[in-house]
């Protein structure tokens, strides 16, 4: 399983200052254009945590030992 997960997220910024932080480009243009700001573009990650991949992995082992005792 991945541990991280990437995304962009778009940043107006109005001068010095942030204006707004966006998951669609389209609308930080949108934002941008009505202020004359800038559009930045930011990767984040963010990581999982170890009990949750944990957690994922037993449910997976579960769902699959039941899955082969319904199939006897």
């Amino acid at each position: 399983m991945k541990n991280t997960i990437e995304n962009d997220v778009f940043v107006v910024m109005e001068g010095a200052k942030i204006g707004g932080v966006y998951r669609w480009r389209d609308d930080a243009n949108v934002h941008a254009q009505a202020v004359g700001g800038t559009v930045v573009v930011q990767g984040i990650k963010n990581k999982i945590p170890g009990w949750v991949e944990t957690m994922v992995a037993s449910a997976k082992e579960k769902a699959q030992m039941q899955n082969s005792a319904v199939r006897r």
